[in-house]
């Protein structure tokens, strides 16, 4: 019985955590903060977007990467972070168009 008990408790928060941080990704999912025209404006927006959706734990998962890449033709800026070795998450990536600096993808990859 107590095991069962742990494992909806389990279940449950685990569910609350991935909610929370969903609805924080698409609050800002399609946002446009206005040309990005640097790697290191690119950096520092996707730095301050990281903070908001997962909190300031999140820098523990850098250094950050800057690299260039194309969503739906459009030139973006993709800045990610590393993996740390104590945990299973993927890390935070961040695509932006370099033009309007729109947010077209924000979550974790593996």
């Amino acid at each position: 019985m107590k095991s069962s008990t742990f494992c909806s408790a389990v279940v449950i928060l685990t569910g609350l955590t991935l909610s929370c941080s969903t609805l924080a990704v698409r609050r800002y999912h399609g946002r446009k903060l206005g040309p990005i025209a640097n790697e290191q404006v690119a950096l520092e927006v996707a730095t301050g977007l990281f903070i908001q959706c997962y909190g300031a734990e999140i820098l523990r998962e850098g250094p950050f990467t800057v690299s260039d890449g194309k969503r739906d033709k459009q030139p973006v800026w993709i800045v990610g972070g590393t993996k740390p070795a104590d945990t299973r998450a993927g890390v935070p990536v961040i695509e932006l168009t370099k033009k309007g600096g729109r947010v077209v993808f924000l979550g974790r990859e593996r």
